[in-house]
């Protein structure tokens, strides 16, 4: 069933590569099935083409955290608290904040 969806959303991207909840849809859906060399490449593609996508700090941090690159995890916990700030989301600024601190 995941297969399917991973080849629905990469279709998706063909006509809109530009969309970051799609590559953020599929990184997920590789999070999910444990591949986690396609999940570092579509985070690490969406972190670096679409910034400004605030809901993939928090699921990049603790992606990375488990594959224990807690460097890799922290600086990207420091971008999405930035970034939470400067969209004033309090919300997910607490968010990003906690799971920081979770993770010590």
């Amino acid at each position: 069933m995941q297969r399917n969806r991973i080849e629905i959303l990469r279709n998706m991207l063909q006509t809109q590569p530009d969309d970051s909840f799609l590559h953020y849809a599929l990184a997920l859906e590789f999070i999910a099935i444990n591949e986690g060399e396609m999940a570092t490449i579509e985070l690490d593609c969406l972190l670096n083409n679409h910034p400004d996508y605030l809901p993939a700090y928090y699921q990049a941090a603790l992606f990375f955290s488990g594959k224990n690159e807690m460097l890799k995890a922290q600086e990207i916990l420091e971008k999405g608290i930035a970034l939470a700030h400067k969209l004033d989301d309090k919300k997910t600024m607490g968010e990003l904040m906690e799971l920081g601190e979770e993770l010590g």
